[in-house]
């Protein structure tokens, strides 16, 4: 019953205010039953899946993309001569530790985080940053 005068009361405010149109409600507005809420876990896997499927998107992108020599058979078969020297990235570790000074401090707090990072963190970060010097960043 007080659904119908509530409907009722909007319809005749809205007949006052367009004269000329008509309004009928097909189904009024309901409480909902539960709260809503965005569901957390859903979001954060379908969060990971995307940024993982964009970061190695990407990679594979730029791996596609670049277009430098990386042997010297790749030389000889773009020029047609041979190939009598090349010049590699030469790299210290004294380069290495003056662009990474971080990874060397924080990695102290203990042996067994000691031994993890030199076998580990270490040889990754050098990679990393070996084909970032090749790259020219």
């Amino acid at each position: 019953m007080h659904v119908r005068l509530e409907l009722a009361q909007i319809t005749q405010r809205l007949g006052r205010s367009d004269a000329g149109t008509t309004y009928k409600v097909l189904e009024p507005a309901q409480l909902p039953t539960r709260p809503v809420s965005p569901n957390l876990w859903l979001f954060f896997f379908a969060s990971l899946v995307a940024g993982l499927t964009l970061g190695s998107a990407l990679a594979f992108g730029l791996e596609y993309l670049d277009e430098s020599f990386h042997t010297d058979e790749e030389i000889q078969g773009a020029s047609g001569l041979p190939v009598l020297g090349m010049i590699s990235t030469i790299t210290t570790k004294a380069d290495l530790a003056s662009r990474w000074p971080w990874h060397l401090d924080w990695s102290r707090i203990g042996r067994p985080l000691q031994r993890l990072t030199d076998s580990f963190l270490r040889p990754a970060l050098v990679r990393i940053d070996t084909q970032l010097v090749k790259w020219g960043l």
